[in-house]
């Protein structure tokens, strides 16, 4: 009983917190579905209690909001994240699109929200980028794009970007769906051995550790799951290197 009523107030607080952000900025059920890739739907039934925000749901508003995931489950500190309404942006609809009742619909943009942030708040924020890197051995084809699909309030990694892992082979010390955070190595010949590392080669991002070969020109790449063979490949294979300064495991749906 006591943990029902528990979870009734957390996802009263949340609801009315997220709302309370969407209502200053101006930020419809469409736009945040869109930004989130969470369904209109669910939003709506989100927003109106009769579903459940999830901590997954709840992370990603965080990042397409720009809100810390603790304030929106909390409310702490709320006021500081509200935007002023003056400067929220704006486009005009087309005469077939649905619009609001001034005839805008809300384009609220978390790129353009973080510019305008002073720099001594932007530190506190690391880009996240709708991108799976896999803790697998599987083909991904997917490309990094310029901008960020939204930011993680993360100060302790400023300078990384955070992206998705997929796959298990880094479980149980990396889970399938936490947040890694990254930090790109320029010169490939410093490689601190034994550290993960996102290893970029043609086809394959995978998260790994490395460890040195007998032949100089060669790593080997291990995995923290065993049941993953060990894999040897050449120095000059490797197109991009990260080093992984850590992670955020996802253990609620």
């Amino acid at each position: 009983m006591i943990n029902f009523l528990q979870q009734s107030i957390f996802q009263v607080d949340s609801r009315e917190v997220v709302k309370k952000i969407l209502e200053n900025r101006g930020i419809s059920n469409r736009r945040l579905a869109e930004l989130t890739g969470i369904g209109e739907q669910n939003i709506s039934n989100m927003l109106s209690g009769s579903r459940v925000i999830s901590d997954k749901s709840l992370s990603k508003m965080s990042k397409s909001l720009l809100v810390p995931f603790e304030v929106l489950k909390e409310g702490a500190d709320l006021e500081k994240y509200l935007a002023d309404p003056s400067k929220i942006t704006q486009t005009k609809e087309s005469d077939n699109s649905e619009k609001s009742s001034d005839g805008f619909r809300n384009l609220w943009d978390p790129t353009e929200y973080f510019q305008r942030l002073p720099d001594n708040r932007k530190r506190l924020y690391v880009p996240f980028y709708e991108v799976e890197i896999t803790a697998g051995k599987f083909e991904l084809f997917m490309d990094i794009e310029e901008i960020p699909s939204g930011y993680v309030y993360a100060p302790e990694f400023s300078g990384c970007v955070s992206c998705r892992v997929k796959g298990d082979s880094m479980y149980d010390r990396i889970y399938p769906g936490a947040t890694a955070f990254i930090y790109y190595i320029k010169n490939k010949k410093y490689i601190d051995f034994g550290q993960i590392y996102l290893v970029v080669l043609d086809g394959y991002r995978v998260l790994k550790y490395i460890f040195p070969h007998a032949d100089p020109k060669k790593v080997v790449l291990v995995s923290q799951n065993k049941t993953y063979p060990d894999w040897e490949v050449d120095k000059e294979d490797i197109l991009h290197l990260f080093l992984v300064k850590g992670y955020w495991n996802q253990t609620a749906n």
